[in-house]
């Protein structure tokens, strides 16, 4: 389902091409439950048979269309919980939910602060919590994101992603 490439490294592009090639085995490991988890949360099937991923190191902000993920000091770990976010991000675009848009009920904070509830819900499957907030306060400082992290929180206490999907979830916005 993966297929990556790398975007030209201002770094050391040896150690970028060495790094694709560890975090491709790396995530093979988790790569169907991933993949398997965002469905069940989000509410959405996968429309992609293949999704083409372009590597980078550089100081840029990830994107999911087109698909561009940060190596981030090439941290494995670190580089699969922002994947898992940028993979939601995806699956909502594939299904009509479009990025830009964001729909009229849903601002910017409270959008990406929806999507990294989900995200840690599927990391709980591969990291302990200790990790998972190590993640969560990494994203923090480098997306300078802390208001939605806060928002996230009560996201958090309101909703319970065992009973409702995100699809769920936003249909109840619109109505509410």
């Amino acid at each position: 389902m993966l297929q990556e490439y790398i975007v030209r490294s201002k770094y050391d592009e040896k150690k970028l091409q060495s790094f694709t090639y560890e975090f491709s085995k790396f995530f093979k490991k988790y790569e169907k439950k991933v993949l398997k988890y965002i469905e069940k949360y989000s509410g959405f099937k996968w429309k992609e048979k293949r999704i083409t991923v372009w590597l980078f190191d550089g100081f840029h902000e990830s994107i999911p269309d087109p698909f561009f993920l940060n190596v981030y000091n090439y941290d494995k770990e670190f580089m699969l919980f922002k994947f898992i976010h940028l993979l939601l991000h995806r699956i909502l675009l594939q299904n009509g939910f479009h990025r830009f848009t964001r729909n009229e009920f849903l601002d910017k904070a409270e959008f990406d602060a929806i999507l990294y509830f989900i995200t840690k819900r599927i990391s709980e499957y591969f990291f302990d919590k200790n990790k998972i907030r190590e993640l969560c306060k990494k994203s923090e400082s480098i997306e300078h994101y802390k208001s939605v992290w806060e928002t996230e929180q009560e996201i958090e206490k309101r909703w319970d992603i065992r009973k409702s999907t995100l699809k769920d979830y936003i249909s109840s916005m619109k109505l509410g």
